[in-house]
C-alpha cells in the first residue's frame, strides 16, 4: 500500500511538471471574429494580433517561432497588453528582440503591465 502511494505521488509530480512545462512553452492561438453593424466597412477582414504575459519567455532562437506565427496571421495591427518582462527574472533583451521584429510586421502598440512596473526598470522600458 505504501509503495502504491509513493508511485501515485511520483506520477502526479511528473504529470504536473509536464503540464506546467507545456503551458509555459506552447504558443496558444485563439481566433475571434467580431461582427457588428456598428463597425465601419473598413474593418471588414481587419486582423489584430493580441500578445500578453510573455514574462521574458523566448520562443525559439531570436523569438523565431512566435514571430513566424505572427507573420502567418498577417495582422493589420499588433497590440501587446503588458508583462513583456518578468519582474523576478528580468531579461529585457528577449522581449525587446521580439518588439524589434514585430514592429516590422504591422503597427504595434504596447501597454505596460504589473511586471514592468514591479521590475523597478520601468523607465528603461519606456524608451
Amino acid at each position: 500500500m505504501k509503495r502504491t502511494k509513493v508511485l501515485v505521488f511520483i506520477l502526479i509530480c511528473i504529470w504536473t511538471w509536464v503540464f506546467l512545462h507545456f503551458e509555459n512553452n506552447f504558443i496558444t492561438i485563439t481566433k475571434i471574429t467580431v461582427e457588428s453593424p456598428k463597425l465601419p466597412d473598413a474593418f471588414d477582414g481587419y486582423k489584430i494580433v493580441h500578445l500578453s504575459d510573455l514574462h521574458s519567455k523566448e520562443f525559439g532562437k531570436g523569438q523565431k517561432n512566435l514571430v513566424e506565427k505572427i507573420e502567418d496571421a498577417q495582422p493589420d495591427l499588433i497590440v501587446f497588453t503588458g508583462d513583456l518582462v518578468d519582474s523576478r527574472h528580468f531579461d529585457a533583451d528577449v522581449g525587446l528582440e521580439l518588439v524589434r521584429q514585430i514592429v516590422k510586421i504591422a503597427p504595434t502598440y504596447f501597454v505596460t503591465g504589473n511586471h514592468e512596473w514591479c521590475s523597478g526598470k520601468f523607465e528603461f522600458l519606456e524608451s
